[in-house]
């Protein structure tokens, strides 16, 4: 290796020269780190998993109740109003009647 053949004098540059072959290792390797605007690689971050959309369209109220109920103790909102003002399901009733339920 480079950094071994450098007389001791030189601690600094040999640390340099080890920092960019221990980031080499890592970009063959795969793993992307933020350092000097590289970007990661695909797949090098955690997998997000995407949120449940029902394919009638129907909404969970209970679960925007529970965000309302969070985001209020917390005093983010200005006004009060109910989620069931906020969630009109007519549009999707509607659907549903016309093109009826989807089965999977």
């Amino acid at each position: 290796m480079l950094h071994e053949r450098l007389p001791s004098r030189r601690p600094r540059l040999r640390q340099r020269l080890r920092g960019r072959q221990a980031r080499r290792r890592e970009r063959r390797r795969g793993r992307a780190h933020h350092h000097r605007g590289d970007r990661p690689r695909r797949g090098t971050l955690p997998q997000d998993h995407p949120n449940y959309v029902d394919p009638n369209g129907a909404v969970n109220v209970e679960s925007l109740q529970k965000d309302y109920d969070f985001f209020d103790e917390q005093g983010l909102l200005e006004s009060t109003v109910t989620v069931e003002d906020i969630v009109d399901s007519s549009f999707t009733e509607a659907a549903v009647a016309e093109l009826g339920e989807f089965t999977g």
